[in-house]
């Protein structure tokens, strides 16, 4: 067993590089202000643990289990996160502004839905298959986005930024969508939810 984790002391401003942890367990474990780097996490359980101003950069996080922990100001940068069930953490209730934020990531099958993560930074990131039915995405930074097959319906969308998605298939009338934005090509796909066929 890798010493990080026989280790029951909070971690605070370290940095793990190239930590293979796969299939590992944690229990109320506190890691602040540190880095991982290039790790593999690959179906690891965090039961109430503590990631606070944490940054995962190039990890495997696919299948990633959180149940009853904490994310605060934690920032996914290149990760592979396939399968990840987000509802699982224990979310600030209000949340003001999502606590997380992923970047170019891969997010295939995430689960999020009813999740209410407003100003959730997506951009760049691939979410094929998502669940994002019920959340609330308020302002999220969906830029360059990756969509394909994702779910949403009465998902709150308002002002959020679409510019340069793609394959997304959003129903103007089964979600709210005022005030956000779209590249004017891809934005021809909301009217495939309205039954309009557009002729030259």
């Amino acid at each position: 067993m890798h010493d990080v984790i026989r280790n029951s002391e909070p971690c605070v401003d370290q940095t793990f590089a190239a930590l293979s942890v796969a299939g590992s367990r944690w229990e109320g474990r506190v890691f602040e202000s540190c880095r991982f780097l290039g790790g593999d996490f690959t179906q690891a359980v965090f039961r109430r643990c503590q990631f606070i101003d944490c940054q995962f950069t190039d990890c495997n996080l696919s299948l990633v289990a959180w149940p009853a922990s904490r994310l605060q100001q934690v920032r996914f940068q290149g990760c592979k996160l396939l399968g990840v069930d987000w509802t699982l953490p224990a979310w600030p209730s209000p949340a003001l502004a999502a606590p997380i934020s992923l970047q170019d990531c891969l997010l295939d099958e995430g689960n999020f839905f009813g999740l209410i993560l407003p100003d959730l930074v997506l951009r760049g990131s691939r979410l094929r298959g998502a669940d994002l039915r019920e959340a609330d995405l308020r302002r999220a930074d969906c830029q360059g986005c990756d969509l394909a097959g994702a779910l949403f319906g009465r998902t709150d969308l308002r002002e959020a930024d679409f510019s340069e998605a793609q394959d997304y298939h959003l129903n103007p009338l089964e979600n709210r969508l005022q005030g956000a934005r779209f590249s004017r090509f891809e934005a021809l796909s909301l009217l495939d939810g309205l039954g309009i066929t557009l002729v030259d």
